[in-house]
């Protein structure tokens, strides 16, 4: 598939059709259509997805009114503006709006250079970018992200498709613990962070450094203590046990 965007966006005034918008992006005819109206999933009892439609979340977040011509109508046509921040979000095209060279290939794919966040211009990193930086490989840092154990798991946010990104800062900070050697969060932050998470629990927060407190629901109140485990008795010796040679 040629992938060379057919429009150029700087120049272009009039709104886009479904159509326009993925040959203005370097993509399939049809690929739009999913950030206009995803199709529902018989796995899911067809409901609608939790998550806006790309296209919507970026119109909202520039504060553009598509109106219900484009939300309900036949044949939506988006403003530039909203197709031009939607490219620059999902990494296709740079902050200038110009097409951004993208490596053909299965898999997975991650933008070749920070995505620009629609609602405040700020760069946005994903899995990629943090693995570079780290010297690491990107299944490393999703692990992280999966298992919640590593200092540079938890993600900033994400973005219209639902990817995992930090900003620059985070980024930047991240790298210097690393290369620093500190530490990332202890085993109790990590339970701080995740019993607000469980069902029938109201509210987490720190006693000391080796206990946390936990109020649930109904009003009981608990306290998590972390101790280390005594060592195991050494293993008794033969003579210590009648009936053995």
């Amino acid at each position: 598939m040629d992938t060379t965007p057919g429009i150029d966006l700087t120049r272009r005034t009039e709104p886009l059709n479904l159509g326009e918008i993925s040959l203005a992006l370097g993509l399939s005819r049809s690929a739009a259509q999913k950030w206009h109206k995803p199709p529902t999933q018989a796995a899911t009892g067809h409901k609608s997805p939790e998550r806006p439609p790309a296209l919507h979340a970026v119109a909202k977040a520039i504060g553009a009114d598509l109106g219900p011509e484009v939300l309900e109508g036949q044949r939506p046509r988006y403003p530039v503006k909203v197709v031009l921040a939607l490219g620059k979000a999902l990494g296709y095209l740079d902050r200038r709006g110009r097409p951004v060279e993208r490596t053909p290939g299965k898999g997975k794919w991650f933008p070749a250079a920070p995505t620009i966040d629609p609602a405040t211009g700020l760069e946005r990193y994903y899995i990629s970018h943090l693995a570079e930086a780290l010297g690491v490989s990107t299944a490393a840092v999703e692990t992280g992200l999966t298992r919640e154990n590593y200092g540079y798991a938890k993600a900033d946010g994400t973005d219209e498709l639902g990817r995992s990104f930090w900003w620059a800062s985070s980024v930047h900070s991240i790298v210097n613990d690393v290369r620093a050697g500190r530490p990332g969060p202890t085993l109790l932050d990590q339970i701080r962070t995740w019993l607000p998470t469980r069902t029938g629990v109201e509210h987490v927060w720190e006693r000391d450094g080796t206990s946390v407190g936990v109020e649930l629901n109904d009003g009981t109140t608990l306290t998590l203590t972390l101790t280390p485990e005594p060592d195991s008795a050494p293993p008794a010796k033969d003579a210590d046990h009648p009936g053995k040679a």
